[in-house]
C-alpha cells in the first residue's frame, strides 16, 4: 500500500447552475458518514442496547477563496441541491470515486487582513452515496 497527497484531489459540486470545479484550490476536504442509534434498552437490562437507524453524513470543504469568485458563490448558495463528486487520488482509471447527493449550507468566507482569503462550505448528504471507480 502507498500513501498519496490531498493535493490529487479531484472535487466537483454539480448543481442546477452546472458543474463546479473546485479542485486545486482545497486546503482540506472531510466526509463525515453518521448513523443513527436507536435505543432498544428494556426491563431488567444492565447496559443500554442499541439497532441501527438511519445513516446521514456531511461533506466539509475548505480553500482558497478567488478573487472574481461569484460563480462559485452563487453555485454554493444555501439551500442549492446537487451532486459531490470525489476523487481522492484524482481521475487516473481504476483510482476510487466517490457520489453524494447533497444540499449546500452556503459559503462561508475568512478575510484575514495578512493572510489568503479562505472559503468553506459544508454539504449535508441528501441521499445514499455511491462508491466505484473512474
Amino acid at each position: 500500500m502507498s500513501e498519496y497527497s490531498g493535493s490529487a484531489l479531484v472535487f466537483q459540486w454539480i448543481n442546477p447552475a452546472g458543474t463546479l470545479a473546485i479542485t486545486g484550490d482545497q486546503r482540506r476536504v472531510s466526509v463525515s458518514p453518521s448513523i443513527d442509534l436507536i435505543e432498544n434498552t428494556a426491563g431488567s437490562d444492565e447496559y443500554k442496547g442499541y439497532v441501527d437507524g438511519p445513516k446521514d453524513g456531511k461533506i466539509s470543504y475548505e480553500g482558497v477563496k478567488q478573487s472574481g469568485g461569484t460563480a462559485a458563490e452563487d453555485a454554493l448558495r444555501e439551500g442549492t441541491h446537487g451532486t459531490i463528486i470525489l476523487g481522492p487520488e484524482g481521475t487516473a482509471t481504476g483510482m476510487r470515486k466517490s457520489t453524494y447527493p447533497a444540499i449546500s449550507m452556503g459559503p462561508n468566507d475568512e478575510f484575514p487582513y495578512a493572510d489568503l482569503a479562505i472559503m468553506s462550505v459544508e454539504f449535508q448528504q441528501n441521499g445514499a452515496p455511491t462508491h466505484s471507480v473512474y
